[in-house]
Parts: structure tokens; sequence; C-alpha cells
């Protein structure tokens, strides 16, 4: 519907041809930055296909010490909460782990690098975890000690409810669904080719071209070919259009 290759393969997820080493060294990273956004949702996107995440092939990168750093600080808090009898705590974290190691890419690649809706299983052990903590950190002393806590978690809500709303206007149609992903990840080749689809049927044919050369640079998928041509031919260049007519024939006679 939005120009997405049917087939899996590594333009979709790029991990698929890397070794397993480095897909254990990469979902160490993604571990980390889907923390990140549980904590601070703030650049989210609707795409983690070929060219939004780098893929790391070192472990020597600062990616992946902080996200050793962050996973530790995890492990170091489910172990705390061992031993002080918060089970909650600690099974919380387990769940989330075993959650997130299924669709981490470690043991089986799957269908992308990322994607924000798989949290979404992780993300409740991760907040179980979280309410047990705030409840023993901040709840469970004076008065003022809850009181303070109280008036953190209201502001939390207060943000994420904004977050929420703002990040819900995104979805409101094609073309701003794909703006706000090209936004966050520029270098997705996802992103420019859905971004191009939305504005040729929104009748801008400059941008639409411009996306769709984007996307295409990245990977030159047929159906962006093809909606390249399209948009060479609304803007008058018939030479153009024809020449990424022919390669988008080729290429899906080639498949």
């Amino acid at each position: 519907q939005h120009g997405v290759m049917p087939s899996m393969n590594a333009a979709m997820n790029p991990l698929r041809a890397e070794p397993l080493w480095v897909r254990w060294v990469n979902a160490v990273v993604i571990a980390a930055r889907y923390l990140w956004l549980w904590v601070m949702p703030v650049k989210l996107s609707a795409d983690y296909m070929l060219g939004a995440l780098p893929v790391i092939r070192t472990v020597w990168a600062w990616r992946v010490w902080a996200g050793a750093a962050a996973l530790a600080v995890c492990v170091g808090l489910g172990v705390w909460g061992w031993r002080r009898g918060l089970v909650a705590l600690t099974g919380g974290l387990v769940v989330s782990a075993c959650t997130y190691s299924v669709v981490s890419n470690a043991v089986v690649a799957i269908q992308a690098m990322m994607a924000e809706r798989w949290m979404y299983l992780p993300s409740v052990g991760l907040c179980v975890a979280a309410a047990v903590l705030w409840a023993e950190v901040l709840l469970d002393g004076g008065v003022k000690r809850r009181a303070a806590g109280m008036a953190m978690a209201s502001v939390v809500l207060m943000l994420c409810g904004a977050r929420t709303v703002t990040r819900n206007r995104d979805w409101h149609d094609s073309l701003r669904l794909w703006a706000a992903t090209a936004r966050a990840v520029p270098g997705s080749y996802k992103a420019q080719q859905g971004l191009g689809k939305g504005y040729l049927e929104a009748g801008d044919y400059t941008q639409a071209a411009q996306a769709l050369e984007r996307a295409v640079a990245l990977y030159r998928e047929p159906r962006a070919l093809e909606m390249l041509g399209d948009a060479y031919m609304k803007l008058g260049k018939r030479a153009p259009a024809r020449a990424v007519y022919s390669e988008a024939i080729a290429r899906l006679q080639g498949q």
C-alpha cells in the first residue's frame, strides 16, 4: 500500500546479511535505543529498515559500550530487587528481557532491525519494574518524599500525554506520517519512498521527485523507480522517466 517491498530481504533488515556476532552487537545497541525511547519518546519513527539505523560491526563503538552500560544497570536493578524481596521488579525486568530477545535479531533475523511496536510487550515488564522502583524509592517514606513522588508522577503523565497527542497528529495521513518519519530517520529508503508517494498523491510532483530520487539513491527498488518515473512524467521529463521505467521493468524481471 505504501510502496513497501513484499518480500523480506536485506533491504528490509540489513542484519539478515550479517554474521551472528554482528547481530548480537546490534541487539545490545538497539536494546539501549529502545530503553532511551521508553524514557524519552521524542524522536519516533514508523520505519527502521535499510538506512534508518547504522549497522555496528565492531565492539569498540561508543554505542555498544553505552548499550552494555544500560543493560548492566538493568541487571544491577534486577539483582538489587531480588535481594530486597521486590519480586515484581525483578520479574518485570526478566519479562522485558525475554520478550525483547524474540525481536532482537540476536537468534533469528526478522523483518526489520527495529520497530517501536515490538516493544509493546517488553514495555509492560519495564512499566511494572519502574512502578515498583518508584514506590520503593519515592513513595515508601515520609510525607515529603511521597509528595515529591506523586508530583513527579503527575509531571511524567502530563508529558507523556502531550507527546501522545502530538504523535497522533503524525498519523493523520500518509504524507504527514512519512514526512515525520523522514525527519526522524532521513537515511531510511522506505521513509523517502513513502514521502515521495505522499507528495505524488498530493500533486506536488517536484517534492515527490526529490524524495524518490533520495529513495532510489539508497536502494533501487522497482516500485520507487516506477513512482519516480510517474513524477518525472508529470513534470514533463520524459527521457528520465523512460530510463527509470526501463530500469524498474528490468529489476522486476530479474527478481
